[in-house]
């Protein structure tokens, strides 16, 4: 029987979030919602398993949408682990060029890692061991 995980969103982007995991969950997870989240820190948004987050297009509209939870997101994981700015956590998939994210490359990356790293913080909280 899968562990019941009650997720607690305060944010749009946590609603978000939450809506989507609950809803992979009852599809193909079999109600198993630590399943999905498996998956989904295995393979990323990526993976493609994110299917709203597939086109560049969705994923800077999602980008749009939660810039300034998404900005909150990367400066709290950023002064966490000590790092200087985004390149230092995403390494060469950051575009250099543009820092302040204006173009597509830096706006998917963004919005991919606030969709994963949104999935890791909520499971956590609700008690998710990974």
């Amino acid at each position: 029987m899968a562990k019941k995980y009650q997720l607690e969103a305060s944010t749009p982007l946590e609603r978000h979030v939450a809506k989507w995991l609950r809803s992979q969950a009852r599809g193909s997870y079999d109600g198993d919602m630590g399943a999905v989240m498996k998956d989904l820190a295995y393979g990323g948004v990526q993976s493609g398993m994110v299917s709203h987050l597939i086109y560049t297009r969705d994923a800077t509209k999602f980008y749009s949408r939660h810039r300034a939870q998404i900005a909150a997101l990367l400066y709290d994981l950023l002064s966490d682990m000590g790092l200087d700015g985004p390149p230092g956590l995403f390494g060469d998939k950051w575009d250099a060029h543009d820092p302040l994210a204006l173009d597509d490359q830096n706006q998917v990356l963004l919005a991919w890692f606030a969709f994963e790293e949104t999935a890791r913080r909520l499971m956590e909280a609700a008690g998710w061991e990974g």
